[in-house]
């Protein structure tokens, strides 16, 4: 995601996890779809907090994952992901912090795309190890994958949406 935000003077995008980012003070912190897999999601949410002077962002999706991944692991193991968090999740820890954070929501168009079936392989078959099945792969593209007019294997799975909780660091 880094490679896909242009430059800008007044910017800094710190090019670390953030539980080892060591950031300088900054007017906004902005976390999007970040604490997903974050394993202290309270201490994490306090150091995002330490470091902004004016505002902290955060966007989550409501509901659960909205992309390839459910379906085809699904489809090759036969049962469903494990739930993960989402933004109602987010807004009751922040009340368990104490963080009164205003609430903003966002609607959009879902795209993945992949350069070829190699990269959407290279994607997803290694979480998938022994349970990959290259005929039900191949099934699963032929109906749910269309190519774009540059040659790119496009999967929409329609609208999604997220919440952000926004507020003024505490002092």
């Amino acid at each position: 995601m880094r490679d896909l935000i242009p430059a800008k003077d007044n910017m800094t995008v710190i090019a670390s996890d953030w539980e080892h980012a060591e950031p300088a003070p900054a007017d906004l912190v902005i976390c999007c779809h970040v604490l997903y897999g974050v394993a202290d999601a309270p201490a994490f949410i306090t150091k995002l907090e330490a470091a902004a002077t004016e505002r902290v962002f955060i966007e989550l999706r409501h509901g659960q994952l909205q992309t390839a991944a459910d379906p085809i692991w699904e489809l090759m193991t036969g049962k469903d992901r494990a739930r993960q968090p989402e933004f109602a999740d987010l807004w009751n820890l922040l009340l368990q912090m104490g963080i009164h954070a205003e609430v903003a929501g966002l609607e959009y168009e879902g795209v993945e795309s992949w350069q070829d079936v190699a990269a959407f392989e290279a994607e997803y078959r290694p979480p998938l190890a022994d349970s990959w099945d290259e005929a039900r792969a191949e099934a699963w593209l032929a109906e749910n994958v269309s190519a774009g007019s540059d040659g790119k294997l496009i999967y929409r799975p329609g609208r999604r949406s997220a919440g952000v909780a926004h507020w003024r660091p505490r002092r």
